[in-house]
């Protein structure tokens, strides 16, 4: 029993080495390091296996022009992203509703950058949220809106 399991196994072995790409002589030193059992026939033991199919190599696509460009490394935004909540927001050239206004005409959740907050109002009186925000609209324009027109997604 025991000389049919190590049989079995060496078979195995064997297979699992020509499967993997191994040359014939690796398969011939396995033979020889096989262990002796004390009930060995007189005649060698010849193990022959079927020859195991080719895998067809497999296709790899290939532009048909070469590129030359650099990949474009990805473009973070400026700041947080944030929304304009109302049409009528203004944009300030100062964190003041006195200041020049830069622009008054904005999409309802249009798209800005936060680039910094103002913890302060006018007065100089000191809040636990921002009061004003410094942003930066698509088209690349800066100034300060209230924080009433600004909306941040969850």
């Amino acid at each position: 029993m025991k000389r049919l399991f190590l049989l079995c196994s060496l078979m195995a072995i064997i297979v699992f080495m020509e499967r993997c790409g191994q040359d014939q002589p690796a398969r011939s030193a396995a033979l020889q390091t096989a262990p002796p059992s004390a009930a060995a026939p007189s005649a060698p033991v010849e193990v022959t296996t079927a020859p195991v199919a080719a895998v067809p190599p497999t296709k790899t696509s290939t532009p048909t022009e070469p590129t030359n460009a650099a990949p474009q490394p990805h473009k973070l935004p400026p700041g947080l992203v944030a929304y304009v909540t109302r049409e009528n927001a203004i944009l300030y050239e100062k964190p003041s509703l006195k200041a020049a206004q830069i622009r008054t005409k904005f999409k309802r959740s249009e798209t800005i950058y936060i680039l910094e907050t103002q913890m302060t109002d006018e007065q100089g009186r000191e809040f636990d949220i921002p009061q004003w925000y410094k942003i930066q609209c698509e088209n690349g324009q800066q100034g300060w809106m209230t924080s009433r027109f600004v909306g941040q997604p969850f």
